[in-house]
């Protein structure tokens, strides 16, 4: 009979070694440092309990759970939060925000500790069902945006060609928003959004002040943030966490055709400006695999809208 996978995310790795030796017999484990890692594991992974650190480097185990717990695919499994310093805030946060239980990492340093989380993860695994992860052909859905985008660009303006596109990338990857937005002197300026909430009082001058932006216009670099409430990244992240979404990657789009970026081994030169960037948000939690095939597949079809945008200027 196979054994149950349990899902240990710590940066420690003394706590993996500890936790390898008094629950490896029963359980199939599976070890994770931070938080993307986890939900990479998670996402090819059947997994029946999580032993989630408080803190970790990037997410913390509390912004984890609020997005596993957001996430349809995964906020059934038990999660059990594993901290080295216990607070009744901390314990009562985590507890609400649907953690199963909450135990002291001092609880490894006696055989009544031990025992008490062997329990625990016995009561919670029992009781678990686990759906069997989907496997998901990214290539083949990035190769249909692109191609609808190339036959949308030679007969459409940017516009229509943007919101096409905008509509197949909701579709394809589960994006439940989706903004494009230009940069005109230095001034952001969103052209058009689908799905979700655009916020009224949200403009030009207050995405000017967010992290987020600075990554995507000045380091010109794309981002992903599966909980954009912890404030290392996000636009409108209130607005956003209100509405479950949780979730976020950032694109820059650069002024560049596609004949030059397939001159140039799909690569972007550095010195390439940005003449704008889109938004992705949604509830699912984005894997790497997942950020890694959409900033391709939005850059590169970045680079057909490019010479769409530029007509919008020509009189």
């Amino acid at each position: 009979m196979k054994k149950p996978t349990l899902l240990i995310v710590d940066d420690e790795p003394t706590i993996h070694i500890i936790l390898k030796a008094l629950l490896g017999k029963q359980y199939d484990l599976r070890f994770a440092s931070d938080a993307q890692e986890a939900i990479d594991i998670l996402a090819v992974e059947s997994v029946y309990l999580l032993i989630l650190d408080i803190q970790m480097p990037d997410l913390s185990g509390l912004e984890l759970l609020e997005s596993l717990m957001l996430d349809s695919a995964y906020r059934e499994i038990p999660v059990i939060i594993f901290t080295g310093k216990v607070t009744e805030e901390r314990e009562k946060k985590a507890l609400m925000l649907g953690a199963a239980t909450f135990i002291s990492k001092d609880a490894l340093l006696t055989d009544m500790g031990k025992e008490n989380l062997q329990k625990h993860i016995r009561r919670h695994v029992g009781r678990t069902i686990i759906s069997t992860p989907q496997k998901t052909d990214h290539r083949r859905k990035s190769i249909e945006i692109i191609k609808e985008l190339v036959f949308d660009a030679g007969k459409n303006d940017f516009f229509f060609s943007a919101r096409r596109l905008g509509a197949n990338i909701k579709r394809h990857f589960g994006i439940d928003y989706i903004s494009f937005w230009s940069i005109e002197n230095e001034r952001p300026n969103l052209l058009m959004y689908l799905g979700g909430r655009q916020p009224d009082d949200f403009g030009p001058d207050d995405i000017k002040t967010e992290h987020a932006y600075n990554v995507l216009t000045q380091e010109k670099k794309a981002y992903l943030t599966n909980n954009s409430g912890s404030g290392k990244s996000g636009i409108f992240s209130a607005t956003a966490m209100a509405e479950g979404l949780s979730s976020e990657i950032g694109i820059p789009l650069f002024k560049i055709t596609r004949k030059e970026l397939t001159k140039n081994t799909m690569r972007i030169p550095e010195d390439t400006p940005v003449y704008g960037f889109v938004i992705l948000k949604r509830q699912r939690v984005f894997t790497t695999k997942d950020f890694k095939i959409i900033n391709k597949t939005v850059q590169y079809c970045g680079s057909l809208l490019w010479g769409l945008f530029q007509g919008l200027y020509v009189k």
